[in-house]
C-alpha cells in the first residue's frame, strides 16, 4: 500500500484487500487477477467483522504526523508517470474488475462498519472512462478536475443517470466549484493526474459533506498515470465519517489520528456498487 494511503486511512474491503496490499506495494503493471480465480472476490461470501479487518491491516511503517511532502510522496513511488499512461477505455476496464461487473445488478447485502445497511448504487460503465476523456486536457497540464454523480431512487436502489461536470479551478491537488447549485447528488469524482488514486485529507474533508447527506454516496478517484489507476471509495462508519466530520485540524493536507496517537482506518472501497454497462448516461459539462 502507498504511503500516502496509509497515512490517510485507508482500509480496503475484504472483497478487495489482497489485491491492494499486493499490488499497491510494487511497481508491477502487469493485470490485475482474475475475480473468479481465488478468494479474491467472492459474492456469496460473508464479510468478517469489520473490527477483524481493520486489526488485520498492516501497520504503517512510517510515524504518527509525519504526513509526506510531495517530493517525499514522489519519491515513494505512487505514480508511474513516466512508464504507464492508461486512456480512458483503459481506466474504465479497470474499474470493471475492481468491481467485478459479473456479478448480479442487485449484488449481495452490504453493512457499514456499524451495521447499517448500505443500498445498491448503480453507475453507467461509460461514466468513468467518459470522465477521463473530457478531463484529459486538464491531465496533460497536471490540473484535477472534478464531475457530479447525480441521479435518482428507484425501488431501494440509486442509480446514477448524469455526469455534471460544474464551472471549477483547479491545481495539481484540489479543485473546487464555481457558483455551486442547491442539488442532490450520489458522489462525485475527480481526477489525480499526478498522484495515485486515493482520498487526500482535503477529499476526506469534501466526501464527508456527501456522505453526511447520503450513507450511499461514492467518491471515485480516476489516475491515468497510476497504478491502480481508479479508485471507488466511501468513509468507513465508525470511524471514518464522525472522525472526520469532527477534525479542526488547521490546513488542507493533514494526518488523522485517534486521541491516543493511533492510526484510524477512515476509509475503504465501496462494496455496494455496481458498474452497469446498459444504462443510459447524460454528460452535462457546464465549463
Amino acid at each position: 500500500m502507498a504511503k500516502h494511503q496509509e497515512n490517510q486511512g485507508f482500509a480496503p474491503s475484504s472483497l478487495q484487500s489482497e489485491r491492494y496490499f499486493q499490488t499497491m506495494r510494487s511497481a508491477s503493471t502487469s493485470a490485475l487477477p482474475n475475480p473468479h480465480a481465488s478468494e479474491w472476490y467472492n459474492p456469496h461470501a460473508g464479510q468478517p467483522r469489520a473490527e477483524a479487518r481493520i486489526a488485520a491491516m498492516p501497520q504503517p511503517q512510517q510515524p504518527l504526523g509525519a504526513y509526506p511532502s510531495i517530493s517525499h510522496s514522489h519519491a515513494e513511488g505512487p505514480v508511474q508517470a513516466a512508464s504507464r499512461r492508461l486512456g480512458a477505455q483503459d481506466v474504465e476496464r479497470e474499474a470493471r474488475r475492481l468491481l467485478a461487473e459479473e456479478r448480479v445488478l442487485a449484488g449481495p447485502q452490504v453493512y457499514t462498519e456499524g451495521g447499517e445497511a448500505l443500498r445498491t448504487v448503480r453507475i453507467p460503465s461509460a461514466l468513468i472512462s467518459r470522465f477521463v476523456a473530457l478531463a484529459d486536457p486538464n491531465t496533460q497540464r497536471n490540473i484535477e478536475t472534478l464531475g457530479l454523480l447525480m441521479g435518482r431512487l428507484t425501488r431501494d436502489v440509486f442509480t446514477v443517470s448524469h455526469l455534471m461536470v460544474p464551472k471549477q479551478t483547479g491545481t495539481s491537488d484540489r479543485c473546487d466549484t464555481v457558483d455551486e447549485e442547491s442539488i442532490i447528488c450520489l458522489g462525485w469524482i475527480h481526477t489525480h493526474p499526478f498522484y495515485s488514486s486515493f482520498l487526500s485529507s482535503r477529499d476526506l474533508h469534501t466526501h464527508s459533506g456527501w456522505q453526511s447527506l447520503l450513507p450511499e454516496a461514492v467518491a471515485i478517484v480516476c489516475a491515468p498515470n497510476s497504478d491502480p489507476a481508479v479508485g471507488l471509495f466511501r468513509l468507513t462508519d465508525p470511524p471514518g465519517l464522525k472522525t472526520i466530520i469532527n477534525c479542526r485540524v488547521p490546513g488542507e493536507f493533514h494526518p488523522h489520528a485517534s486521541a491516543s496517537g493511533e492510526s484510524l482506518a477512515l476509509y475503504t472501497d465501496v462494496t455496494h456498487v455496481v458498474l452497469d454497462g446498459s444504462a443510459p448516461l447524460s454528460v452535462d459539462d457546464l465549463r
